[in-house]
């Protein structure tokens, strides 16, 4: 109703959240969260512009259209109305950061709105792990990433299965004798269409949905398995580093696991 009543204005969505909300109700309780979620709220509402419309969507998640004249003017007043809830906040439960995350997406008005409420999502949460106030605009790019993390996400499994998954032996020389006295494996992907993908494409991925732990073991046995190979033959045997996932470091059947192996 807003955007048909104001054809001429600009508008914006706002998508808006609680850095970390989830430690806050930990340590302060449900029923203080709850009277923060209705501060949070009844800020938005006292800062509304003239044309606006607020919601909240879910848990402490909170959309709003805004009207605006230029993106950065808008940026500026975002991070203006929410690090003034952050200083209020503090005021009251000083032990604690109210910072804000916000992802702000212009609304086209040719197309549905949720494409712009999706959009304003992706912006947010690509600022998730940000430990101040932060206003983040979306834009392709990061739509890009979302869909490259999901492709990787939706093949893993079964390139794991198959093997896609290249150990590579990187050699250490030790300099004065020029000999060889170690070696680090690196993994790579090799993907079905003989593509390489480097780990940085996707190891930070795997340690954020917890793959990394079953691309590790992998690992661990193909190195394992070289070094039988080595001793099998006769052959030189020199010790070969590995990398340790943190996530391993709270499974406490991580040293069995190895041992096993």
């Amino acid at each position: 109703r807003l955007l048909v009543e104001n054809p001429n204005q600009n508008y914006a969505i706002v998508y808006s959240d609680i850095s970390q909300f989830k430690y806050v109700n930990d340590a302060l309780g449900y029923e203080i969260g709850d009277c923060i979620l209705c501060d949070f709220a009844r800020h938005l509402k006292e800062n509304e512009k003239k044309h606006s419309s607020l919601s909240r969507s879910s848990e402490d998640n909170f959309l709003a259209i805004v009207e605006y004249h230029d993106e950065e003017t808008l940026k500026e007043h975002i991070l203006e109305v929410n690090e003034r809830f952050n200083v209020n906040e503090r005021i009251k439960y000083p032990a604690h950061n109210f910072n804000i995350r916000s992802g702000v997406s212009i609304i086209d008005p040719s197309k549905d709105i949720s494409i712009a409420i999706d959009n304003a999502n992706i912006a947010r949460k690509s600022v998730k792990n940000s430990l101040k106030t932060v206003c983040k605009f979306f834009d392709q790019t990061m739509r890009i990433k979302i869909q490259k993390e999901t492709e990787i996400t939706n093949t893993m499994k079964n390139a794991l299965k198959n093997k896609e998954f290249i150990v590579y032996l990187q050699p250490k020389i030790e300099l004065s004798g020029n000999t060889l006295v170690g070696a680090e494996a690196l993994v790579r992907w090799l993907k079905e269409d003989n593509t390489l993908m480097p780990p940085n494409d996707f190891i930070p991925l795997f340690e954020k949905n917890g793959f990394v732990v079953y691309l590790d073991f992998y690992v661990y046995e193909e190195v394992c398995k070289k070094l039988r190979d080595w001793l099998d033959n006769d052959l030189p045997v020199v010790p070969i580093s590995l990398n340790v996932s943190r996530i391993h470091l709270n499974d406490v059947k991580f040293v069995t696991d190895i041992e096993n192996l």
